[in-house]
């Protein structure tokens, strides 16, 4: 697992131990940086971080600022040990929490992208992409890049706001914004 792009490409990262995660392919991080292109000064979090591989590709693609979350201690670790490799420890936080208290409390800046790869097949993306909207966390042209089971739906409710889909084995990629937008679904 490695860095694709940015400042930092081909810089390889470390890996939560003991197979507790699922770490994002170069195949899928292509997919959604190609979608999104341009991260330059975007306010980023990244839930059910990991290795903080997505979050850190951004900042390599010039992020202003990413904050990580996750519940996991081995995670927690090792996105601490990416983080100073990288030597982004002052374009970074992290919060050892699950997902749904992070949401529920979080005072910061409107951000542009979250980046959401739950565990598969655990009934978790629609009840985080409710939590992310009532939150009002998203600014108003931010994005939502959910990386999930093909066999886990995204509720109807919220599919008029998916504006691309990617579809890879058994992992899809949606992309959400606040607005209607349906572009190439």
């Amino acid at each position: 697992m490695k860095i694709i792009s940015g400042k930092n490409r081909g810089t390889n990262l470390y890996s939560v131990p003991a197979k507790t995660s699922r770490p994002t392919t170069s195949y899928i991080k292509e997919i959604i940086f190609d979608v999104l292109f341009d991260c330059n000064d975007l306010l980023i979090i990244d839930l059910f971080a990991g290795s903080g591989s997505l979050g850190l590709e951004a900042l390599s693609r010039g992020a202003k600022f990413v904050e990580f979350v996750d519940a996991s201690e081995k995670a927690i670790r090792t996105i601490y040990k990416n983080i100073e490799k990288l030597g982004y420890v002052d374009e970074t936080k992290i919060h050892k929490k699950r997902v749904s208290a992070f949401l529920k409390k979080y005072e910061g800046e409107k951000i542009d992208i979250i980046f959401m790869d739950p565990p598969y097949d655990k009934g978790l993306i629609n009840a985080v992409i409710e939590e992310i909207i009532n939150s009002e966390i998203l600014s108003k042209e931010g994005q939502i890049v959910i990386e999930h089971s093909s066999k886990e739906k995204i509720k109807v409710e919220f599919t008029k706001n998916i504006f691309h889909t990617k579809k890879n084995g058994n992992t899809v990629i949606s992309f959400m914004s606040l607005e209607e937008r349906n572009e190439d679904i």
